[in-house]
């Protein structure tokens, strides 16, 4: 409510506040994911946040507990054996192409950078009430 009467320092801040914020959300649900995926070729559920995503009355209850390790049903399964073995076996080929040329891993930093801050500026110009360029 009234937000462009709150004094620019209020606004600076609840910005940085939101920004990091959702930096940490989205950066624990990637990491999660790929920590899951890492342990569930040897048959474990890890989770990291298990509660992330479940919707309560209480956000503080997304980060409670911070950890859960579970032995997967399925570990010992011949067809889910096979389905890690050729999951691994992808995931190791596509990593050695992509990594055969030096150039690959430098130009996914520099774009991801540079997306980053592209977003960063425009949400500090629109969240600060910098008129924007309709060009």
């Amino acid at each position: 409510m009234l937000y462009r009467v709150w004094p620019e320092w209020l606004r600076l801040w609840v910005y940085y506040a939101s920004w990091y914020t959702l930096n940490f959300l989205i950066g624990a649900a990637i990491v999660r994911l790929i920590v899951w995926f890492m342990l569930f070729h040897i048959g474990l559920d890890f989770w990291i946040f298990p509660n992330y995503f479940c919707d309560d009355n209480n956000p503080l209850a997304a980060f409670w507990p911070l950890l859960e390790v579970t032995l997967r049903s399925d570990k010992f399964d011949p067809f889910m054996t096979v389905v890690r073995l050729a999951s691994a076996f992808l995931i190791f080929q596509t990593s050695t192409e992509f990594l055969k040329d030096p150039k690959n891993l430098d130009e996914l930093f520099e774009s991801s950078s540079e997306m980053i801050n592209e977003m960063y500026d425009w949400g500090h110009d629109r969240f600060m009430g910098i008129p924007q360029n309709t060009t």
